[in-house]
């Protein structure tokens, strides 16, 4: 890139201000702040402005003329030119921008330019009685938004300002341009920057880089070094490239980030989670298990421009992942207002823990976005499928390895004061299990998808939104209940989520869900007795399990007989399963004694309930 840089005190002081500049570029990266997008050198087609070129964002560039400039510039002539007296290295700069800005139509060419006057100082005179102070001066009183070449030639004029005069003179008379129109378009751009000298810019750098590294000092020495090594002259340094080489000094105790963009149809991840290799941007497979890991500081920015009721499984996956970070991790949503009215239409106002789970979402509004164009888009339908697919695998992935854990943690709390036999057959069946699922992604994703998702809640219900952090515990109770029942019921380990006379397992994890599809939609417990009977009525399994309903059996299907009452199986009271299995204080204290047959007894009892039932069903109808 800084194909400039000479072993010479300007070379020095160039790179000194180009390091200061990708200091500050890199900082604000690494932190997820506003930054310039690159600086390159020798580039942008603007003779005598082309020390450095920054990129502030999509379409605005700033340029830089750096002068290590500590004398007057020479020759010291007067403002106004007389004769061929040869031009200083400030008049060709000028006159260079005085060429460009004619050249220069916004309705033609919608970029935005900057011009940035580089010195260690104010100090040196441009002509007689023309110091760069004076300049400086003029500028920062009379060139504004507001002002008019009118205005500044009454200020010459008429109220025979001296400076105005003399920048006048210096202007027109050595840098070509023509009257006060053409110097307020210049000027309204330019800045006169003072940096110091190199030993005062690389300590500001040094303290810069201090609140993000460790080895400031070295950091600095690296980006020096970064920079001669890539010296092309139509390169560019961009911050994440760079981040990736200085990635080891990085402090483990800073805020990191991932964001997303979409605006105009066009899509870009970007973040500083997955540094492991420079050709790769944040990968599913890396940033997933970070924000759900809630260990340190993270931000997950999410900037789509528009709200949509219409969800591309790009968005669900994005919003799946927002929904579930937690803790010390956060989510900023652009138009979140809109964005949480959908979400909670979609997830039918609970994620199945609380009445009011989503008032607890960590997601704010993101009030001052900016786009990022250090990333890796996915602007076709197919690259968007792809990253929608790995997000949800990776979710699926994450979400496992939290149910695992639950589900070890269940089976070492069990009471085995009476007995250990019931724990200890759970605990073989569930390494089985989990050797399995572990493998068959297809069943894991379908248990988890059920059990968080009732049949009867219907398909404007996008219920796998609420898999992940935030349900692993009731993902982990339906599976452990599961366990239990398939344990009492099949001896022989059958397989996942059979009996051993070949019975299907099911399992309804929710607490609360938003009741049956087609009527107004209400947060609900899951055996509400106005829709419980809708419920169960929409499930196919031959054994369904409601774990977070804690009512016998009997309540649940509206019998008051008590546990050994006939259910009724007719047309008209809906389909229900061979066996419905509840959390209730009976079953509790079944599997606290941890007898595997007094399990087995009590769960076979109520198979014998249900073909009885349905014997005298038949008979009824018959008669």
């Amino acid at each position: 890139m800084l194909a400039k840089l000479r072993l010479d005190q300007t070379a020095v002081y160039e790179q000194a201000i180009a390091a200061y500049e990708i200091s500050k570029m890199i900082c604000a990266f690494a932190e997820g702040r506003k930054h310039i997008l690159c600086i390159g050198s020798e580039q942008g087609d603007i003779i005598g402005w082309d020390d450095f070129v920054i990129q502030d964002c999509i379409s605005e560039f700033t340029h830089l003329q750096i002068k290590r400039q500590q004398t007057d510039f020479a020759p010291l002539s007067n403002c106004t030119r007389n004769g061929d007296t040869e031009l200083t290295p400030l008049d060709r700069s000028m006159l260079s921008l005085a060429t460009w800005i004619l050249t220069y139509d916004p309705t033609v060419n919608f970029n935005k330019y900057h011009f940035k006057l580089c010195l260690p100082n104010d100090s040196p005179d441009i002509k007689r009685n023309l110091g760069l102070r004076n300049f400086r001066e003029f500028m920062s009183l009379n060139i504004n938004e507001t002002t008019t070449s009118q205005g500044l030639e009454k200020l010459q004029n008429v109220a025979k300002d001296g400076a105005a005069i003399n920048v006048f003179n210096w202007l027109t008379t050595w840098c070509d341009f023509r009257n006060w129109d053409h110097i307020n378009r210049a000027l309204q751009r330019l800045e006169i920057f003072d940096y110091r000298l190199e030993t005062e810019i690389d300590s500001n750098s040094v303290q810069i880089l201090s609140q993000l590294f460790s080895e400031s000092e070295k950091v600095l020495s690296l980006i020096k070094i970064y920079t001669q090594r890539n010296s092309a002259y139509t390169g560019s340094i961009s911050p994440r490239q760079l981040l990736f080489e200085l990635k080891e000094y990085l402090l483990p105790n800073k805020r990191t980030w991932t964001q997303i963009d979409n605006l105009s149809d066009n899509w870009q991840i970007s973040g500083i989670h997955d540094l492991e290799s420079n050709t790769e941007i944040e990968r599913p497979s890396r940033i997933i298990p970070l924000l759900w890991s809630n260990e340190r500081v993270r931000n997950f920015n999410i900037n789509i421009g528009q709200v949509s009721s219409s969800l591309a499984p790009i968005h669900e996956g994005i919003f799946q992942l927002a929904i579930h970070i937690q803790g010390t991790v956060n989510a900023l949503c652009v138009n979140w207002d809109g964005w949480k009215v959908c979400l909670e239409s979609k997830l039918g106002g609970t994620l199945g823990n609380k009445e009011d789970d989503l008032d607890s979402l960590t997601i704010s509004s993101n009030n001052a976005p900016y786009k990022v164009t250090d990333g890796m888009p996915m602007n076709s339908n197919a690259e968007q499928e792809i990253f929608a697919k790995a997000m949800t695998t990776e979710m699926t992935k994450a979400t496992w390895e939290m149910v695992t854990e639950k589900v070890s943690w269940r089976i070492s709390k069990m009471d085995t004061t009476q007995s250990q036999e019931l724990r200890d057959a759970v605990e073989l069946r569930w390494n089985d299990w989990q050797a399995v699922l572990g493998k068959d992604k297809q069943t894991l994703a379908t248990f988890f998808r059920k059990a968080v998702h009732p049949n009867a809640e219907g398909q404007d219900i996008l219920g796998h939104l609420r898999i992940g952090p935030k349900t692993k515990l009731l993902i982990g109770d339906a599976l452990f209940t599961c366990l239990l029942v398939s344990v009492a019921l099949d001896p022989g380990n059958s397989g996942i989520m059979k009996t051993g006379d070949g019975l299907s397992i099911g399992a309804i994890g929710l607490n609360w869900w938003s009741g049956p599809a087609g009527k107004i939609r209400r947060v609900r417990r899951i055996d509400e007795e106005e829709s419980v009977n809708e419920l169960i009525g929409k499930e196919s399994y031959d054994i369904l399990i409601l774990s977070q309903s804690e009512q016998p059996e009997s309540e649940v299907y509206k019998e008051p007989l008590g546990e050994s009452a006939k259910v009724d199986y007719s047309l008209a009271a809906g389909r229900k399963p061979k066996l419905l299995v509840t959390r209730n204080r009976l079953f509790g204290s079944i599997i606290n004694r941890g007898s595997i047959n007094e399990l087995r007894d009590y769960l076979q009892q109520k198979l014998v309930n249900h073909r009885e039932s349905l014997t005298e069903t038949l008979n009824n109808n018959a008669s």
